[in-house]
């Protein structure tokens, strides 16, 4: 016999909520801060909607959507209780990966949890969604698409993280 269910995040008004989303991410840095921001902006509605993030330890490497999806299912699938309006997605790059359709069945057969996958990276979609990029100079979109290494982060990550006002 399998263990109870727990009702998820005791915070609250976290009851009162119509929707429960809970997000896992391939990233380690980049999605975490945009979605955390986008909790706190004043167009979100969190009077209705209640947005977790399943947070990775920084010396968490495991980053394949395998792992992603493992990850949200033991964190969160299998051990709250969930309606069914509420949602766990799973946020991944296309990069190398080749098993995105296994792992969307995964989540398919699963129920309820959900797979965002943006090509090819996060932070394009980030800078395209928060950006006016014809706004870009030619030079710029060319040092986007070559998003050499600068530093410790990549070139599209500091344009990315400089548009939404974090760097």
């Amino acid at each position: 016999m399998g263990r109870e269910r727990q009702e998820l995040f005791r915070e609250s008004n976290t009851k009162d909520k119509e929707r429960i989303i809970v997000l896992a991410f391939e990233g380690n840095d980049t999605e975490e801060i945009y979605f955390s921001a986008l909790k706190d902006c004043m167009y979100f509605n969190d009077e209705l909607i209640y947005l977790h993030i399943l947070k990775r330890p920084k010396t968490d490497t495991n980053s394949a959507p395998k792992h992603v999806f493992a990850k949200l299912k033991s964190e969160a699938k299998d051990k709250y209780n969930f309606g069914v309006q509420d949602e766990l997605w799973m946020i991944i790059d296309t990069d190398r990966w080749k098993n995105l359709r296994e792992i969307v069945n995964q989540c398919k057969t699963a129920g309820g949890m959900y797979v965002a996958i943006s090509n090819p990276c996060f932070e394009i979609w980030l800078l395209m969604h928060v950006s006016d990029f014809s706004r870009f100079s030619e030079e710029e979109k060319l040092a986007i698409l070559k998003n050499k290494k600068q530093g410790n982060r990549r070139h599209l990550e500091k344009i990315a993280c400089w548009s939404i006002g974090i760097i």
